[in-house]
Parts: structure tokens; sequence; C-alpha cells
């Protein structure tokens, strides 16, 4: 009989408070059980929620910051898991069984800094009887500054570092390099300088005056640049970021008066193929080259060379000292590698000092210094001839053998004039290292700062008395004085080796006769007129000729 309904049960009295009810599986009454059973026992009604004052962010149990907008499903999901107890679904509960069934927002005041929500949990209580409550939790905001906020409020001097690196085991292109900023002003702008074990870090405002400084260094040595940045934070609502910038600039791992072996290509390129291994006597924007023994000279640009990436075999801290016996010129101009005609070659035989009272060995070695040398001279050169080199350096020579001996640079002893001294025109900051190069006689850092130490003196030093290779002594040309004018320091941006002449005397001698020779024209009222650089470049051109054809008639 389909039209006939279930059969209605009789009513039964509760068996707590005897009111009539229905029959169910526990036959109470709704109120007795709520009376009886806790289905929210162990879950809590009131929590902490963090917001970050300053982008509105909320903070989740994971630790994670994350945007919500008020009232959303991911503002609701993110409070319930702040829930403590209270379960996930059934079976998956906690301690009392409960699972969750639903939630909703209950509205609240904006500025009361609390949170509402309305919460539906069910759990099995007597005879399988399941019971469904619903309460109320209450979420109490506190504001902190959230992890993007606090970088983006503290520490807010810098935005941009430009990070100049050369990867030597000496420092004289960086010495250089940072002589050069403080004469002329170039780091002004730096909130700070800090020196690094591979190089320097200069701090700066904005991005602009990083990326003027930055120029700056590009144009003065050969190097390479790579930039990046770093969110410190963002305000979404104005939808504005907040990045810090790093430029990273590499400079060529080449220094003044390193040997190195030229990979194939640029041998071609550089020197028709007949020179492989060269001397770096300068450098500028440019790797400066030459052959100490053919005169041949070529420049090699940074876009050229890390390609084709090199590095130096012997470096200055390398030098070995020799003495001159005897200088036999053999041409008056060097080789023509199609950059201008280089230097006359000699033919110099030199003996190690450390050989002298041990034995009578001797090398005979072309060398383009000669001019500048006379028996009984001390020159600095590289010493191959007890050295084994490794084949992978070796490999660009093409089973050709290298020389034992490679002449460099004449060494002439010279100490820092006590007195007259002029201040240096130091614009900006002054890292570790120019404070290094003040204390270039080793008397009050020398003990204390080691093997390390004492070998960066020693290039700070080297640095200073590198003044010899731009005005030699007497006046005369120095060894790499052969540039023609679109050579010059000026043109290339950066002068390598460059210091007052009045900073270095050679001895006592020639003090005293600088001495009277100034007070004879002050007591004449007229001072000497100066020779333009040009007059000096012509005359030390000419007494080069001159003696090269007296050398060469006497030879005759």
């Amino acid at each position: 009989m389909a039209g006939v309904g279930k059969p209605a049960l009789p009513d039964i009295a509760c068996c707590m408070c005897g009111v009539s009810i229905q029959p169910n599986d526990v036959n109470m009454c709704l109120q007795c059980l709520k009376d009886r059973v806790d289905v929210t026992e162990g879950i809590s009604k009131q929590e902490v929620i963090w917001s970050c004052s300053g982008c509105g962010k909320v903070k989740s149990e994971e630790g994670r910051w994350l945007a919500c907008e008020p009232e959303s499903a991911e503002l609701l999901a993110l409070c319930l898991k702040a829930v403590h107890g209270l379960g996930k679904g059934k079976g998956k509960g906690q301690k009392n069984g409960a699972h969750f069934v639903d939630a909703s927002w209950i509205w609240t005041e904006p500025h009361s800094r609390r949170l509402r929500i309305r919460i539906t949990v069910e759990k099995e209580v007597f005879n399988g009887a399941v019971v469904r409550q619903r309460f109320e939790v209450e979420f109490i905001v506190k504001t902190r500054l959230c992890t993007s906020c606090v970088k983006e409020t503290t520490d807010q001097q810098w935005t941009t570092v430009v990070q100049v690196r050369q990867q030597v085991s000496h420092k004289r292109t960086l010495l250089n390099l940072e002589n050069r900023l403080l004469q002329g002003g170039g780091a002004r702008g730096a909130l700070d300088v800090i020196p690094v074990s591979t190089g320097i870090d200069f701090y700066f405002a904005n991005k602009t005056l990083g990326n003027k400084f930055s120029d700056f260094v590009m144009s003065a040595v050969p190097a390479r640049r790579k930039e990046s940045k770093s969110l410190q934070g963002a305000d979404l609502r104005s939808n504005t970021y907040n990045y810090r910038h790093s430029i990273a600039i590499e400079v060529v791992p080449i220094c003044k008066h390193d040997f190195v072996i030229l990979p194939h290509k640029l041998q071609h390129s550089l020197f028709g193929g007949k020179s492989a291994a060269v001397l770096c006597y300068s450098v500028t924007r440019t790797l400066n080259l030459i052959d100490p023994y053919t005169g041949a000279r070529a420049k090699l640009q940074d876009v050229k060379y890390w390609p084709n990436a090199f590095r130096p075999i012997a470096t200055s801290r390398n030098f070995t000292e020799f003495t001159v016996l005897d200088v036999q010129p053999l041409s008056y101009g060097g080789a023509d590698s199609g950059d201008g005609e280089g230097p006359p070659i000699c033919e110099v035989e030199v003996a190690r000092m450390a050989d002298f009272g041990v034995n009578d060995e001797r090398f005979t070695v072309n060398s383009h210094i000669g001019m500048r040398l006379e028996a009984g001279d001390t020159v600095l050169g590289y010493d191959f001839s007890s050295h084994n080199l490794s084949d992978d350096l070796t490999a660009p020579l093409k089973g050709r053998e290298l020389e034992p001996i490679v002449l460099v640079q004449k060494y002439v002893e010279k100490t820092r004039k006590p007195r007259h001294r002029k201040p240096r025109k130091a614009k900006g900051k002054v890292s570790s290292t120019e404070a290094d190069a003040d204390i270039v006689d080793g008397e009050n850092a020398g003990d204390a700062a080691g093997a390390d130490g004492t070998a960066q003196e020693n290039d700070v030093e080297a640095e200073f008395l590198d003044g010899d290779d731009v005005n030699g002594e007497d006046g005369e040309a120095d060894e790499y004085d052969f540039e023609d004018e679109g050579d010059s320091a000026d043109d290339d941006g950066i002068d390598f080796g460059d210091e007052d002449e009045e900073d270095f005397i050679e001895d006592d001698e020639d003090e005293t006769a600088s001495d009277g020779q100034d007070e004879t024209q002050g007591s004449a009222g007229e001072p000497p007129s100066k020779p333009s650089s040009s007059e000096n470049i012509s005359t030390q051109d000419a007494e080069l000729a001159k003696v090269a054809e007296d050398k060469l008639h006497v030879s005759e």
C-alpha cells in the first residue's frame, strides 16, 4: 500500500526532566542533552592574530605574511587554522572528537581591532547520537611590522651598492683606481666605502649615483658589469615597490708588469701570430701589451679579453733582482705591430744578484728597456730558468720555448722625502687600502701585518715608487715612454703610477743639490719656466735616438 505513510511513534518522557519528546538514541530532550554534553569543549573561544601595521598583511600559523582582504574567504581560512582544538573532519578531530562543519563572519566595527566568526561543529555522543552545535570565536588583532616592512624601515640609508672586484693576489690595479678616485673625487657621493678581501664596496643613496660611479670605473679600467636587484618592501595599496640594487664590476685580472701567454686567437689578432709571451706594461681603459724581446706593442680591450680570458703566469711579486753586466744596442726602434713603432731593442747581459759569490752564471737576453740600462745597474725581471710551468699554461706557445729571463723594470732605490710634502688632494672616503698606502716605510705596520700584510705593503710601496715610470731619473724618458700622444694617461681615463715627484728623493746628495738650486733661484727672484709636456717628450726622444746612435758607433 503505497499511500500509507510510516506510522508515527508515540511520545515518550525525557529520562532526565520528564518532558514529552519523540524517541531518540539517548531518550533525552535537546536541553538536557546540551546541559550534559558540551561539543565545543577543548576548542578555544579567543585567539590572537597578528597584522602588519605597515602593509596590512596577516601572519599565518606557518609564519608567512599574507595579503588578505577584510572578511574574505582567505582571511577566514587563516583564522580557522589559528583556532586551537578545532578538528578538520570526521575522525580527524582533537581529543574531544568534534569536527568542523561550517563557519561564517560576524560583523564587527572596523576600528575595534576584533574579528568574530561563527563556527558549527558536530560530535558523536551516547549510543551513536550526533550532536551539532554553533559557537563564536573572537580574534584580537595585534599589530607589528612584517619582514618586508622591517627591511624597508630600517637601514634605509643606501639603496645601491657598487661592488668592485678583481680576482688577483695583489691589489695594484685597485690601489691605482682608489688613488684616482681620491684625487678626482669620483666617490664623493658614496655613503660608505668598505674594503673586502677581493675588492671594495661603495654604497650610494640612490641608483643614479651608483650608475654614475660605475660608469666612471668602467671608463677607467677594463672590466665588465652585471646588475641585480632585490625586493625590500611593497605597498600594495599604492602599488609601489622598494628595491635595493647591486652593481658588480669585475676588473680584468691582469695588472701592470704581469707576464702573460696569450691564447691563439689573441696572438694572431694582436701580434699577427709572432708574439705569444708578452708583458703588460700599463693598464688604462685597455691592457697595453708589449713583446719584451721584439718591442712589438698592442692594445687589448675588455670586450676581446672576456671571450678569451687568460691568467698571468708571473706577477710583480715574483720579481728577481739582476745586475747588468753589459748592454749592446741592436736597433733604433722595435718591431712594428700595427700600433706604432716600439722602443729600441738591446742585448743585455745580466746575472742574478743572489748568485754573486756562489756561481758565475750569466744570461744574455734581448730587452726593450736596454736603452735605460748601464753596466752595474740593478734591474727587476722574471726568472723562468728554474721554474716548471704546467702544460696548460704553456700550451699556447705551440712547442716554442719560453725565454729564461724577462727584464721588466730598472730598479732605483728611493726613500720618501721627509719634508716639504704636498698634502694629498683626497676627496671622499678613504678605505683601509688607502690608509695602508700611507705607511710605505713599513715601520708602523710591518711586524703586525704578517706575510699577507707585508705583501700588500710592498704592492702599495711599488705603486708609489712607480712615479719613476712617468718621469725617469734625471729627467730621462722611462722604458715605457715610447707611447704616442693618443696613448697618454689623460686620454685613457686613468694614470697608473702617477705621484708627486716631490714625495721622493734618491739620496741625500740629490736633496742637498736641489735645495741649493732652489735657494739660488729664490735669490734671483725669477723662478725658472717649466717646459711643457710636448717639449719634454720631444727632448726625451731626441736624447734616446742620440744615445742609441752613440752606442751603435761604439759597437761598430
